[in-house]
């Protein structure tokens, strides 16, 4: 009997650890899959998040690196531009006049006015700057283009206004270029001289300034017909067309006159429900004014263009009205 207790009682601890084994053992297999893959995602992770902390140390550094180049390339070359781009010489051109013509303003005045002086820094010279405050500060200057001239020089070319419109005012007539900048104020005689411009109202009030035209507008505090009528003069002078007066008192049945010998009645300028434009209406009056001067280059008379696609003239020695032209 003892030595059947002894062998049970070595015979337990031995089936506890074989059952404690086994249970671990099956315990192990069942769960080390799902524990192994946890350790294998946060290793993961970790390797991922290293790459990315290298490559954000990587940008960092190129970064840098680039923005010190640049700042060096940047101190390079101001550095130089004070020893080699300092305006040395100022060269005015006329794109418009020859040399030996007489110019409303001289090289000097023209310099003066552009505020360049010898010694500036030409990388610091804004070119658009110079040229709205030569337009603005000399009236006769249509337009001034700055350029320049590395490593030491500086081009201003100039276009001269040309005196092309009177418009009439309550005082008088303001002469003004092609592209409304007010020049001059002038009496009627003088005014003759030049295609005279009719409006409801007519501006002036500074020299160099654009001229305003109608009233001006509560919402955008602009005169919008100002913009319309120098549109219209401007395809009127496109079409070749000898026009010696434009009346746009009433910018929906507009009169011109051509040659001060032919009254053009052109209503509206544009039609644009029926395909007219106002530049197809004036081609249309061209045409119709080249054959009635083949005829007879001197005659007298109206043209009437109120009608869609038609033009209609009357010559003063002519009753009944005839039609000349028709826009097919």
């Amino acid at each position: 009997m003892a030595k059947r207790s002894q062998l049970s009682t070595q015979e337990i601890p031995n089936i506890y650890e074989m059952s404690r084994g086994k249970a671990s053992e099956k315990t192990h297999r069942r769960h080390a899959p799902a524990q192994t893959s946890q350790y294998k995602t946060g290793d993961t992770q970790r390797k991922k998040h290293a790459i990315s902390r290298k490559k954000r140390r990587r940008i960092l550094r190129g970064s840098l690196f680039i923005f010190f180049v640049l700042a060096i390339f940047v101190s390079l070359i101001l550095g130089l531009s004070q020893v080699f781009c300092k305006v040395d010489a100022v060269t005015v051109e006329y794109t418009n006049k020859a040399h030996s013509s007489k110019r409303f303003y001289t090289d000097k005045e023209v310099k003066l006015n552009s505020l360049i002086e010898k010694g500036d820094n030409l990388l610091f010279i804004s070119s658009a700057d110079v040229g709205r405050k030569l337009e603005k500060n000399l009236p006769y200057i249509s337009s001034a283009v700055v350029k320049k001239d590395f490593p030491s020089g500086i081009v201003i070319e100039l276009t001269e206004c040309k005196k092309v419109y009177s418009y009439k005012a309550e005082t008088g007539y303001y002469l003004a270029d092609e592209n409304g900048k007010f020049i001059e104020p002038a009496d009627g005689k003088k005014a003759k001289k030049y295609t005279e411009v009719i409006c409801t109202k007519v501006t002036a009030e500074v020299v160099g300034e654009q001229i305003k035209i109608g009233k001006r507008a509560e919402d955008t505090k602009e005169w919008k017909d100002t913009e319309k009528v120098l549109d219209y003069l401007e395809l009127v002078r496109k079409s070749g067309m000898k026009i010696t007066k434009a009346d746009f008192t009433d910018l929906n049945d507009v009169y011109m006159e051509y040659d001060n010998r032919i009254e053009i009645h052109i209503g509206k300028m544009s039609d644009e429900a029926n395909g007219v434009t106002a530049w197809k209406k004036l081609q249309l009056a061209k045409k119709s004014l080249d054959a009635e001067d083949k005829e007879n280059p001197e005659q007298k008379g109206k043209l009437n263009m109120t009608i869609s696609k038609k033009a209609f003239f009357k010559a003063e020695s002519v009753a009944p009205e005839q039609e000349s032209v028709t826009d097919k």
